[in-house]
């Protein structure tokens, strides 16, 4: 077995980030990790404070400016996990800040790489179709990795559980008796949790790391079922009753069609109940999760029954 990696996290500040981090630490503690490099171009945020005495962790001020700051913070890291934000900065955009991540990652000879994905299978069918240009620049950034040498591991989760039953997705549980629209045909719709997005990447990281055959885009979920399926949950965990509309793929693509033009850069929008029509979320039969969460790395995944259970408490 290879020795333990030092692990390089970028973006342990915001939404993603943040819940990788616990399980980074634990593996950490247990001897999987040799050491964590926080990489940060905000070195003083009151967010990492809880982090500047932890063993063994390291706060590395980065530019995405200079890419020499970048392969200093790098150098000697086995692992590199991007959770960096899809927003502009002052130092750039999006694009650019990654591409100098990645130049940087190839400089310092880092073996594994897992790139800011958190979401959309964007090589499937249904997402070839939106038409998006954040998902043409990933499948280039990813492209570009595996051209400089770097072990890709990318990771599809489909939605966020926590954040997906919401009024922004037609799906709101904040009110009695909400109105759901039901994208048709039905298919399931993975959700992943956010608490299990760290034992997932963990585990393929470090697979991958030790040379096992790790593929290099990786279809994860915490629970899959269709929507009809995930009311009936929630009207028999909290008694009020869920009116369901449903909406066709034509439809729905024609509203996505009609507001595009309105939609932020990496916006998706009303993209994502067309691609639920076209089963764009359906991991059922397609997945890593067995070659993920088995052996060292077993862990126990958080349903959407735990979810809606956890709120009605």
């Amino acid at each position: 077995m290879s020795s333990a990696p030092v692990l390089a996290l970028v973006g342990a500040t915001g939404l993603v980030g943040g819940h990788l981090l616990p399980t980074f630490l634990v593996a950490l503690s247990k001897g999987q990790l040799s050491a964590i490099r926080i990489l940060t171009s905000s070195p003083d945020s009151d967010k990492l404070n809880s982090l500047r005495s932890f063993p063994k962790v390291s706060i590395h001020a980065i530019s995405y400016s200079d890419s020499s700051s970048v392969e200093q913070a790098l150098s000697g890291v086995g692992i590199l996990i991007s959770a960096m934000g899809s927003s502009p900065t002052k130092e750039g955009s999006y694009e650019s800040s990654k591409a100098t991540l990645l130049k940087a990652a190839a400089a310092a000879k880092v073996k594994v790489y897992t790139p800011s994905e958190w979401g959309t299978d964007h090589a499937s069918s249904a997402a070839q179709k939106i038409g998006s240009p954040m998902f043409t620049n990933k499948q280039e950034h990813h492209a570009e990795a595996e051209r400089l040498g770097i072990k890709v591991v990318a990771i599809y989760n489909a939605l966020l559980l926590e954040m997906s039953f919401s009024a922004w997705l037609g799906l709101d549980i904040s009110i009695p008796n909400p109105i759901w629209t039901i994208p048709t045909p039905s298919y399931p719709v993975a959700f992943t949790s956010f608490q299990d997005i760290g034992p997932y990447v963990l585990s393929a990281t470090l697979q991958a790391y030790r040379s096992v055959d790790i593929p290099s885009r990786l279809r994860v979920y915490s629970d899959s079922l269709t929507l009809d399926e995930a009311a009936d949950l929630w009207e028999k965990e909290t008694g009020n009753k869920i009116e369901r509309k449903s909406s066709d793929g034509e439809e729905l693509q024609k509203r996505y069609e009609e507001i595009k033009p309105t939609l932020q850069p990496g916006m998706l929008g009303p993209a994502i109940p067309w691609m639920m029509s076209q089963g764009g979320f359906d991991h059922s039969k397609d997945n890593s999760n067995a070659l993920l969460n088995r052996g060292e790395f077993a862990f126990e995944t958080h349903s959407v029954a735990d979810f809606f259970a956890s709120l009605s408490k």
